[in-house]
Parts: C-alpha cells; structure tokens; sequence
C-alpha cells in the first residue's frame, strides 16, 4: 500500500469524469480525499432524485425502456438528450449535485470505513481513456490522483480475487458508425478502464452495505456461482484465453435483482448493488432516490413498492436488451456481408440451435462474438479453430461453409 504521508504530501483534491469521447451521459466522477489520517477514495454519482422525483411523469416516461439504449445505428437516451445535457450530467467547472459513495481501503483490501454524503461538486476535469491512462502512467507529483487511486484499487481486487471472484479478458471491438461509416472499433483493457470499473464496483458496495446497515428498503445485485466454475476458470496452454474465459463465463447462473441482501460470487463480494449509473439505468435511480431521501429525511419506498416496481423493471429492460442485441445481430450481418466473405478464422464456441446449423463464433480476427449458420459443420468441441468462407447472406442471417479445420 502507498505511504499515507505521500498521499498527503502529493493529493490534489481534484474530480475526475472519465469515459468514452463520444459519451454525454455521465453519471459519475471519481476522486482521492486525504481526511484525518484516512484516505478515502470517493465515487461522485449524479443526484437524478434531486431534479427528477420518481412519482413524476417524466420517470414514469424513464421507466418504459428502464435502460438507455446503445444502438449501433441510435442511441435512445431513458431520460430526454436535453435533459441530460442540460441538467442531469456532470460537467467541468459547473457546480453538480451529487451522492458521493466513499471508503478508506486497508492494507488488505477491505473496507476499513464507509461514507456516503449528499454533496454539491464541482468536477476539475472531463478525460477520455486515453487522457486518464497517460496521467496516470506520467503520474506528474502535481497530478497523482489517479495512481494513488489505481494503486489503492488494485490492493482491492486482489482482495476481490481472494474471495474467488471471477477474472476474465475485457478487451473487444464493436461497431459504431464514425463520420457516417460503419467502423469497427477495438476496446483494450486498459490501467484506466481498470480503475473506473473498480471504483464503480466499490460504489456499489458500499451503497449496499449502506442501505442494509441503516434498513433502507434497496434493491441489490446478486449472483450465484456454480461449483462447474473451478474448472473450466483454470487456464491451459492448449486453450485460448477468449476459449477459456468463454468457458468461465457460460458456467455462470444469470445475475438478478433481489430485495433483501445476498452474495454476487462473480465479483467475490457478499453486498452489491447497482447506483453508479442513474441516467442510463433506472435500478440505478432507484437506489440513489432511496439513498438521497434517506440522507434528507425525506419518505422512501417500502419493500413491498420496490418488490412491486422491480417486476415491472425487469420486463421493460429485458424488451430493450432485446431491442438492442436485434439491432447489433442485424448490422454485423450486413457489416460481414462486406468485410467477412473470404477464409475467416474463427473459434467454435457452441450450438445455439444444432438442428438449425446456428452457432455461436468467435472471430479471432475482429475479437467479437457473433451468431452464424455453419452449413457443413457437425463438430461440437468448443473452442475448435475453423477457417470459414461466406456462402449466403440477407438482413437476417449469414451463412458460412467451414473451409479448414485444425487438426484434432
């Protein structure tokens, strides 16, 4: 662990918002406060409750898609663009009102203390990825913040780890339209992609350890592992690592919501929730509104009206992931179409419908997962390296003939 006196000697109290370049929605900041001999890493969520109240028309609007939808062609925000941007969003050098989730983080990665306080901010800066990995790899002695913090959050994970979290690869390529052109466009894992989901991951800790020390009716975030997963997360030399986590990852059951505290095993932690991203999430809201009227002696949910409003939540937003992955398997159909008809390399993951000849495949090339028709494929190994070549193809599906296989 760092040295509290050098914290002390080099923190800036500066407030950082980082994300994509293109992104406008943006819930939240990250800072490192050094306060009577603590050191306190601090996530700055965005008060939605404070400009919007959860009985009004324009959350009951929010709740019909429950998510904002990130479409290749679109993006459909839950609360209106305007809004966002005149309002709801963090921005640089504006005063923004914010529940701040904070914690100090001993030598083993535990929580040592929790803070979660109603505050208004002003955010020092607004850096893409990119910016946030250069300071933090420079680390200047006038801007150390984010290696400090870095430092601190990856003591956390280990802690994370210890507790048989799961780890697997985040880098992959999407599709987004860039200067009016279908492009894809790598996602690498990166020391500040790292350290924004680690500090979103601790936010939602702490919210929830929150909500159930002070009984605040809350709806929290669980998962259950499988005992399956102590083998196939063990890497081996003769598995790709995308294989490997691909295997890690479909042993896993499917997180859920739920209104009294459990587990989520994947991230290695007894208490979570989800609170960091209130504009994009309407679950999100919803635990920061509890949270913000606690904090304000204002009246809050019971259980049974949270129990009530999550059924309706979970079918609205499982209608927009549809919408959303409809949208994707269409456009990569078209984007094949043009720029995958000759020997592609791809892994064979698994059946989706092996009557149908549709499986899943991982495109070694593009690092993206997609859905195809193999027409002349019986095998089922997954993992198996194939070299395939276009064969048919329409708006709705794509159908590729294996060329070459690995030897077996």
């Amino acid at each position: 662990m760092i040295n509290s006196k050098d914290i002390k000697k080099h923190i800036s109290n500066n407030i950082y918002a980082i994300d994509d370049e293109d992104t406008f929605e943006v819930d939240d900041a990250i800072s490192i406060e050094y306060r009577q001999e603590e050191i306190i890493l601090w996530s700055h969520i965005s008060c939605i409750p404070k400009t919007i109240e959860i009985d009004s028309q324009t959350s009951k609007s929010a709740r019909n898609n429950s998510i904002s939808l990130y479409m290749i062609t679109d993006v459909i925000t839950m609360f209106s663009e305007e809004l966002v941007r005149t309002q709801l969003s963090l921005d640089v050098q504006k005063k923004c009102s914010v529940i701040s989730y904070g914690a100090s983080i001993n030598e083993a990665g535990e929580i040592h203390n929790i803070y979660v306080e109603f505050n208004d901010i002003v955010p020092t800066y607004r850096l893409t990825y990119e910016e946030a990995d250069e300071l933090i790899d420079y680390a200047p002695n006038e801007e150390k913040d984010l290696y400090y913090l870095l430092t601190i959050l990856k003591t956390r994970r280990e802690f994370r780890l210890r507790n048989k979290a799961i780890n697997v690869n985040n880098s992959y390529s999407k599709l987004k339209i860039k200067d009016n052109i279908l492009r894809l466009i790598p996602y690498k894992d990166s020391e500040s992609r790292f350290l924004v989901s680690e500090c979103m991951i601790l936010a939602g800790t702490i919210a929830s350890i929150f909500a159930n020390n002070q009984n605040i009716p809350f709806i929290y975030r669980a998962q259950k592992l499988n005992n399956i997963i102590k083998y196939s997360n063990k890497k081996s030399i003769d598995v790709p690592l995308i294989v490997g986590d691909f295997l890690t990852k479909s042993t896993l059951n499917k997180a859920y919501y739920a209104i009294k505290k459990e587990n989520h095993d994947s991230l290695g932690l007894n208490s979570y929730s989800h609170i960091t991203s209130p504009i994009r999430r309407y679950i999100d809201y919803i635990n920061n509104n509890q949270i913000y009227k606690y904090l304000r002696n204002m009246k809050i949910m019971s259980s049974y009206e949270l129990e009530i409003l999550l059924s309706e939540i979970n079918l609205r937003q499982k209608e927009s992931i549809d919408k959303m992955r409809n949208n994707s398997r269409n456009l990569i159909n078209n984007w094949l179409k043009d720029n995958g008809k000759f020997n592609l390399k791809i892994y064979f993951l698994r059946w989706l419908s092996s009557n149908s000849k549709i499986a899943l495949a991982y495109f070694i090339d593009y690092n993206f997962e997609h859905e195809i028709i193999l027409s002349n494929y019986n095998g089922n190994r997954i993992g198996m390296p194939l070299t395939i070549r276009l064969e048919q193809s329409n708006d709705i599906t794509i159908i590729y003939r294996v060329v070459k296989m690995a030897n077996t």
